[in-house]
């Protein structure tokens, strides 16, 4: 299993904090190139590819609120 579906796995269960740090280490596996995070994604099972899709978008939401109230710091400055 790997760091996705160990994850998307702990979501189901009740130590949520367990599910968030499982989360958080599986996507700061991931670095700028965004081609192969696209590829990775696409081999996934369906499961997986809606769950990344899921958190994708609400990121992309995320993302404009803060952009439009001109309130994000450095780190998300070239995202948004």
């Amino acid at each position: 299993m790997n760091e996705m579906e160990t994850a998307v796995s702990l979501f189901s269960g009740k130590d949520f904090e367990k599910a968030h740090e499982a989360m958080s280490a599986a996507c700061n596996i991931y670095g700028l190139d965004r081609q192969a995070f696209i590829e990775l994604i696409i081999s996934q099972k369906p499961k997986i590819k809606k769950v990344w899709m899921d958190i994708c978008r609400q990121w992309v939401k995320h993302l404009h609120r803060a952009y439009s109230n001109n309130s994000y710091d450095d780190r998300n400055r070239q995202s948004c």
